[in-house]
């Protein structure tokens, strides 16, 4: 099931497991999860899905952080192919 955090997250949802508010976005959302974060009214953590052998969560302090975050997992490619969703 954490082979992805993305279908695991969804897993939740369908079956009413409770789990903490997440939403989702593609590699190719950057600006959007950019947008998301600055707007949440929340801090949040930042995870790729798929298989990062045992890492893929960042848990950022500021918004600056976790818009160097968001581009570290989803442009640099820091956890490889998990975070390319």
């Amino acid at each position: 099931m954490e082979g992805s955090k993305a279908f695991a997250k969804d897993f939740m949802i369908r079956h009413n497991i409770p789990t903490g508010r997440f939403k989702i976005f593609q590699s190719s959302e950057l600006e959007e999860a950019i947008e998301y974060a600055k707007n949440c009214g929340h801090k949040v953590v930042l995870k790729a899905s798929g298989l990062a052998y045992g890492k893929g969560v960042l848990i950022p302090e500021t918004i600056d952080e976790t818009v160097a975050g968001l581009k570290d997992i989803m442009v640099a490619g820091i956890f490889g192919d998990a975070g390319a969703l």
